[in-house]
């Protein structure tokens, strides 16, 4: 007979039941194992999502799972910095162009997919991403808000935004966010979001045109995620500049432009010296919507980009212009200045100069610089060596990106590791949760290489047969 140990080495982690006898075998979820429920791994945008991969610090410690579908030919190009894939509860959704596709995280086995000729934003680094998703649902911003039962792909509610001081036959779904009890959501004016697709001008990697500008909010609200239900709504008293919208540890945080001139513009995608001359950082109670605390904010204005993410307490913002990086620190819960730094950018191109902070386990990321996430310490200036086009993800003790190829790299080891053909796309599409790596195809319509062109999936092996003899999880302050 086989023994119990066989049985769950042979059935999905978290998900997977297995008869022996008159015996039920459940697995367990595997341990430090993550999620990616939204563009930057969680409404925190921090880049991380609390996947540990068992410690791997190599991809010798990594086996291939599953190769297959979808390859190049649902999206539309791998240079038009679109949404990432999300990943929970054993599942992997992907957006394509105009659709959606889940597949077992585990198998790779498509699960269900779906035409959506609404669904398309590009440009993400000047704007939120339109998705995100929790255990049981996918939700996608646009016209109307998309609730999709995540396992099966049958749309659950259509959700128009809230009437908002008339703000409602204009307007659509900007950001959308999963967060506690709330369905966090903005209201954009139609038409602001980036859609452009075809050319190489949709790289969106200019310095003087379309592709600097923000998208930005006329207002923010929580909804209840079953009902749709308004629970709170907040109005600025100019903008809300969309990719700073940040939630974490119980508050909203977003940059907010109090400049009433801009109200008159036509579209909602901005870029000028109006949008940086009266500028506050603000924190909203998530639970109510009420106003935490507000400061003055005058960073370096970020005519290329502007990002937020928090961790362990701390809030960063970011600025990009003029060949530097500008980054600051505060004190998430009263707004205080903590520290502040500027660096020089690599080059002015092919991505670099959008380079967006992430920060996992205590270090924080900004392209090509490693510094001591809580003192601002610069640890050390060296990336791994490739050409570099799309940002970032981390794991607990690893940093995922595109060095020429699919790039795994350990900041503490110095270890760098890359499978050979394998490229994302240029933003964000390799991502760590589910106790795996996951890499859907995201190379399509590069022509610098010859890519495999197929989604494909690893699994952490330190020794033994798969889902055997792996590293125990170091929880933080334990021993090793």
């Amino acid at each position: 007979a086989l023994s119990d140990e066989t049985i769950r080495n042979a059935l999905v982690p978290g998900q997977g039941v297995g008869l022996v006898g008159d015996r039920l075998v459940r697995t367990p979820m595997t341990p430090g194992a993550g999620v990616w429920t939204h563009m930057y791994g969680t409404t925190d945008n921090s880049g991380y999502g609390g996947e540990h991969l068992s410690g791997a610090q190599s991809n010798d410690r990594l086996a291939l799972q599953w190769i297959g579908r979808p390859g190049p030919r649902y999206q539309s190009d791998r240079g038009n910095r679109k949404p990432s894939p999300l990943a929970v509860s054993g599942r992997l959704h992907m957006q394509g162009l105009n659709r959606v596709i889940s597949v077992d995280a585990h198998n790779g086995s498509i699960l269900w997919a779906l035409e959506l000729p609404e669904v398309q934003r590009f440009n993400i680094p000047r704007d939120t991403s339109n998705w995100c998703a929790d255990e049981r649902n996918v939700y996608i911003a646009g016209p109307r808000l998309l609730c999709i039962d995540g396992a099966t792909g049958a749309i659950i509610r259509e959700q128009a935004i809230p009437e908002l001081d008339g703000r409602r036959e204009d307007h659509e779904w900007g950001y959308v966010g999963r967060a506690g009890r709330h369905l966090v959501g903005s209201a954009v004016r139609s038409g602001s979001s980036h859609t452009g697709w075809w050319g190489s001008e949709h790289w969106y990697d200019g310095l003087d045109n379309f592709s600097i500008l923000k998208v930005c909010s006329d207002s923010l609200f929580s909804t209840d995620p079953d009902t749709g239900s308004l629970r709170w709504s907040y109005t600025p008293k100019a903008l809300i500049i969309n990719p700073t919208i940040t939630i974490a540890d119980d508050s909203v945080v977003f940059l907010e432009s109090r400049n009433t001139e801009l109200l008159g513009e036509e579209s909602r995608r901005i870029e000028d010296g109006r949008l940086w001359s009266d500028l506050e950082l603000v924190s909203l109670d998530q639970e109510t919507g009420e106003e935490l605390w507000r400061r003055e904010a005058t960073p370096m204005a970020g005519r290329i980009a502007v990002y937020t993410a928090v961790s362990d307490g701390i809030l960063y913002l970011q600025t990009s212009a003029d060949g530097a990086f500008a980054l600051y620190a505060f004190d998430l819960e009263t707004g205080r200045s903590l520290w502040r730094h500027k660096f020089d950018w690599e080059v002015d191109h092919h991505g670099k100069h959008l380079s967006r902070i992430a920060v996992a386990e205590g270090l924080l990321y900004l392209r090509p610089y490693v510094l001591d996430a809580r003192s601002g310490e610069v640890l050390q200036q060296s990336f791994p060596a490739g050409h570099q086009c799309g940002n970032y993800a981390c794991t607990s003790d690893s940093l995922f990106l595109r060095a020429g190829d699919l790039t795994m790299w350990s900041p503490r080891t110095d270890d760098v590791t890359k499978w050979q053909r394998v490229r994302p796309d240029c933003w964000i599409s390799t991502v760590p949760a589910n106790g795996l790596l996951l890499s859907p195809e995201g190379g399509g319509g590069c022509s610098c290489g010859s890519w495999i062109e197929s989604s494909m999936a690893f699994r952490p092996v330190m020794s033994g047969p798969p889902g055997s003899g792996l590293r125990p999880v170091v929880e933080k302050g334990d021993p090793e």
